[in-house]
């Protein structure tokens, strides 16, 4: 009789202990729902909202200009790199580079912004000085670049021709290069193709810096 007793007693305490574990569980959630009920709803920010819509509108334009560059040319790609200064090496000096930003390719060409997109200046820096110091940068055959890892780089990405122009800012400072790519085949571009390319480097630096 005695064991028996023991055991409802002990039958008993194990379903308090159930119970109450069960409530604790119950009005914690039921906290954690008051807490969130409790918080209020924020909407974006509208100024932010707003800058991105004039970012992705600039972009469009941007992108509109080159792609319209690149039939009317026929070239196989156009693009735009942009130079950039946002990390350091442990030495202290700046990682100054260059990456591609905005980019239409014809089918059956490499994209550039994807493989790998950006660039250390001090590795192509006798292209990047000219670039910097306002003159443009073409070559009908590839072959005719007489600095070299330049034109390694153009012989990687198979590029036959190639024609680059500095986009420069209000102040005249060059903040990055509008190019075309010849990769199916050579191309010479003289006298009014070459005009068309240094107008519209005029005209895209008025959307980056806008």
């Amino acid at each position: 009789m005695f064991d028996k007793i023991i055991q409802v007693e002990s039958l008993i305490a194990g379903c308090l202990t159930l119970a109450a574990t069960l409530l604790t569980i119950y009005l914690k959630n039921r906290a954690a729902l008051k807490r969130e009920s409790e918080v209020p709803f924020i909407c974006p920010d509208k100024e932010d909202q707003i800058q991105m819509e004039k970012l992705t509108k600039r972009n469009e334009s941007i992108i509109d200009c080159i792609e319209y560059t690149m039939r009317e040319i026929k070239a196989d790609r156009c693009y735009i790199f942009e130079f950039s200064n946002g990390v350091h090496f442990t030495s202290g000096l700046p990682a100054q580079k260059f990456t591609c930003t905005y980019e239409s390719v014809e089918d059956g060409i490499s994209s550039e912004c994807q493989n790998p997109g950006e660039y250390r200046v001090s590795n192509y820096n006798h292209f990047v000085k000219k670039i910097i110091d306002g003159q443009s940068i073409s070559f009908s055959k590839t072959i005719d670049c007489k600095m070299p890892l330049f034109r390694e780089l153009l012989i990687k990405k198979g590029v036959k021709s190639v024609y680059n122009f500095p986009i420069k800012n209000l102040q005249g400072k060059v903040v990055g290069i509008f190019g075309v790519d010849y990769v199916k085949r050579e191309r010479v571009l003289e006298g009014k193709h070459l005009e068309i390319l240094k107008n519209r480097a005029l005209k895209l630096a008025g959307y980056l810096v806008d």
